[in-house]
């Protein structure tokens, strides 16, 4: 499972998001990413997730490639932050370390001053996860009912930019946030105060922002695509060796990200066989998987021209 600069093999066909009769595959001029560190990539070509290595010891940013860096890639659209062939740049990557609801919409207002989007941009947009846990940590100020009350209420603000930009001609893929119930973070959450169903909290707000999310979505499949990044997080939890993991529990990386290379592992660790490369970051394996997704959704989903 080599995430190298590659054409990828369209393995899984996500259930499409509304009715319609896909007419064409989909192909994009560009690709336009917003979100937050899941899908960023530095300017030196970092990604938050196990970085590979080239001959010389370096990272090369071709190797082990995040999620919308390989939906990128397959359509021959890189980002600036990673081009060592010089090709053509017309995808522009947006998203940003830390970033939460509140920053992607302003993410979005950046590119609609930049000249807007128009029937051949594919975008993508992941967030949430942030909202999550920074909510998750006022729990004993403010109470699960108080919390979860305004990550509903940022979820609708997510679905109503992903609608925005639908709305003005881009075809849109808007993942829902990864299950961060089985992420190594909710694990030690667990450990270090047992006196309450920390798991079962974070799987409650995860679930319930990413209902809210879909249930504000301009639903008919024309213009927006969705990408299930919970449900990939917990097929995956279910049956890792089917779908090549052997670790699904604990983080590989032995730095912090983006730092984290194949040489800054844990003991007996593997960027692409372990499903997480931080508490609540996917590994490289996560990445490649997830891209794929990502890919054959973009091609199979019914957008209209």
């Amino acid at each position: 499972m080599k995430a190298k600069w590659l054409w990828p093999a369209l393995l899984v066909v996500l259930v499409a998001c509304g009715g319609s009769t896909r007419v064409g595959t989909f192909r994009p001029d560009r690709v336009l990413t917003f979100g937050d560190e899941t899908s960023a990539i530095t300017a030196d070509g970092r990604k938050w997730t196990v970085n590979g290595l080239g001959s010389t010891g370096a990272i090369d940013c071709r190797a082990n490639l995040n999620w919308t860096q390989y939906l990128t890639l397959s359509f021959g659209l890189p980002f600036a932050q990673c081009n060592p062939d010089n090709l053509p740049v017309s995808s522009i990557n947006y998203a940003a370390p830390g970033a939460k609801v509140a920053d992607v919409a302003l993410q979005i207002d950046q590119q609609f001053a930049a000249g807007g989007f128009d029937r051949n941009d594919l975008v993508t947009i992941l967030a949430g996860t942030n909202d999550i846990l920074e909510q998750y940590a006022q729990l004993a100020t403010l109470g699960e009912a108080a919390i979860t009350a305004t990550l509903e209420a940022r979820a609708g603000v997510l679905a109503s930019q992903v609608n925005r930009v639908g709305l003005a001609g881009g075809k849109v893929l808007i993942a829902t946030v990864p299950d961060l119930s089985y992420a190594p973070f909710a694990r030690a959450e667990q450990a270090a105060d047992p006196s309450i169903d920390r798991i079962g909290l974070l799987r409650r707000l995860v679930v319930r922002f990413n209902l809210q999310l879909r249930l504000g979505l301009i639903n008919d499949g024309t213009m927006i695509g969705l990408v299930q990044a919970d449900e990939f997080v917990q097929s995956r939890i279910r049956f890792p060796a089917q779908l090549g993991f052997v670790n699904v529990a604990d983080a590989a990386c032995a730095v912090a990200l983006p730092d984290c290379t194949t040489a800054t592992l844990v003991p007996n660790a593997n960027g692409n066989t372990w499903l997480w490369a931080s508490p609540t970051e996917l590994g490289a394996g996560g990445h490649f998987q997830l891209g794929q997704f990502a890919d054959s959704r973009a091609r199979n989903n019914p957008f209209q021209e």
